[in-house]
């Protein structure tokens, strides 16, 4: 089912038609300012029933500058043909693309592999809102690909190695980046140039290789590297917004200082948010099951429940 057009939607519209019009607008302007300066010229009083008298070609030429100004006059009137031309009608990809140039505080999705698009699903189910960057077949050879074009989200044709193409997907602006292309060298050089272009964005990030995932995350490239064969998609969604460490099937949650269950005790958050806390564990290995525990920063949250519920509450 399409989304509705919204109001954003519709000046994302109108600044799209300016931009494609600019060229007639300019042709259109310089020719008017032709026809003052011929009107001043000839002698006449430059006002608006002499322009229009130009324009509807009611003045019979009397000398070589009202000849002119009505030569003027008569592409004045045929510059709209130019404007037709120039409009086209807005696709998907463009506005995706618009879209992706006014978006904030967003995640961006690198890949629309099988791990890609599963979490472009779940980001897109709960609402949140992100943007892909993909390569330019993929939108003639995947339909899921086409689908999110079609639902508005933002999709980036290009190669993610190129700083224009992570800009254009509003790397500056961006929350969090997940990286899921299937190659470890190609993942730490965008994750490498997305932390270059933006040094606050959190980056998590998929690496096979157990050495270049340690290295990725020592180097500073990469906030996150998680293996795809240990972990669920789930995983690589709630490590872009919160730090997170691996466990098998569920979501244990490292509480930094921008957390926003820092110093709320367990009872409040689970009431809150409809979520189970397993257990907290403190930096000293302590294991804590108490309902009225206060949540300190450094602390590990064992998580279970609904993951929109999660994602709303462990979001920072």
């Amino acid at each position: 089912m399409m989304n509705k057009p919204t109001p954003a939607d519709a000046l994302l519209l109108v600044k799209y038609y300016v931009r494609r019009l600019r060229t007639s607008l300019l042709y259109l302007t310089s020719l008017y300012v032709a026809l003052c300066v011929l009107i001043v010229m000839a002698h006449l009083p430059l006002s608006l029933p002499t322009i229009v008298s130009f324009l509807t070609f009611s003045k019979t030429p009397s000398n070589e500058f009202e000849a002119l100004a009505t030569v003027v006059a008569m592409m004045i009137n045929t510059a709209p043909l130019l404007g037709i031309y120039e409009i086209k009608a807005i696709s998907p990809e463009e506005k995706a693309r618009l879209k992706a140039s006014h978006i904030r505080n967003h995640v961006i999705v690198i890949g629309c592999g099988h791990l890609g698009s599963r979490v472009c699903r779940k980001l897109f189910s709960v609402k949140h809102p992100f943007v892909l960057i993909t390569r330019p077949e993929d939108y003639r050879e995947k339909e899921f690909v086409r689908f999110l074009v079609r639902q508005g989200i933002p999709v980036v044709l290009g190669d993610a190695t190129h700083e224009e193409t992570l800009k254009t997907a509003g790397i500056e602006r961006a929350k969090a980046l997940i990286i899921t292309v299937n190659n470890d060298t190609i993942n730490m050089v965008i994750a490498q140039k997305a932390k270059k272009l933006n040094p606050k964005i959190r980056v998590v990030n998929r690496i096979y290789s157990e050495e270049l995932a340690e290295l990725a995350v020592k180097s500073g490239f990469s906030d996150e590297a998680l293996s795809t064969t240990k972990l669920v998609y789930g995983m690589f969604i709630a490590g872009s917004l919160v730090d997170i460490e691996p466990l098998p099937e569920i979501i244990p949650v490292k509480i930094n200082e921008k957390s926003k269950i820092a110093g709320k005790k367990v009872g409040e958050i689970e009431d809150k948010y409809g979520i189970l806390i397993l257990a907290v564990v403190k930096k000293s290995g302590e294991i804590i099951r108490d309902r009225n525990y206060r949540i300190h920063i450094n602390d590990t949250v064992i998580v279970f429940g609904d993951f929109a519920k999660m994602l709303k509450a462990l979001a920072s």
